[in-house]
């Protein structure tokens, strides 16, 4: 029997989509210590609709800091879903910050497209994107696991940008720890 201390990663929120994602993530991280990942309710003091990188960084932050402010865990992750507007086309991707060591860590996962006349839904009648898109394609309920999924055909999924964001947010962490 080890006496290696578990390492507590807390996620800021309890969506299991999220908590599975960021799961996988560290599972492909090569840790020297056993580690457990949960999630905990909280609130990103952000818009529902956060509608600017700035936004989403700032709630992903918000959520991370607070997960270790509370003594949750060692390292605290946050994810904030967010719609960044380039050019004339508006764009969704999610945020995760990871919090250690008085550090924190960004990474931006992959952007995918809105279709024009969704997202004259949203802004007009000021929906969440999850839900603006379940009216309009016919869904039973908001989208959790990922409207990137749908505008995509399945060919690149939130899961995959949630994943690769987390990764990078890691890797920010090392690095800015190391002093790059």
């Amino acid at each position: 029997m080890s006496n290696q201390k578990t390492l507590n990663i807390v996620v800021g929120t309890t969506n299991e989509f999220k908590i599975e994602c960021v799961d996988f993530a560290f599972k492909m991280i090569p840790f020297d210590v056993p580690y457990n990942v949960s999630g905990i309710t909280m609130n990103s003091y952000v818009n529902p609709q956060p509608m600017s990188d700035e936004e989403g960084m700032l709630g992903a932050s918000i959520r991370a800091s607070e997960v270790k402010n509370l003594g949750s865990g060692d390292i605290g992750i946050g994810i904030e879903g967010v719609i960044q507007k380039v050019r004339k086309s508006y764009f969704v991707s999610d945020w995760v910050a990871l919090a250690y060591g008085g550090i924190i860590g960004y990474g931006c996962g992959t952007k995918v497209r809105i279709p024009n006349k969704l997202m004259n839904v949203v802004l007009e009648e000021k929906k969440e994107l999850g839900i603006a898109t379940a009216h309009y394609y016919r869904r039973d309920e908001k989208i959790i696991t990922g409207v990137q999924d749908i505008f995509t055909r399945g060919l690149s999924t939130r899961r995959d940008g949630i994943i690769a964001a987390t990764l990078a947010a890691y890797g920010d962490h090392w690095n800015q720890n190391f002093g790059f």
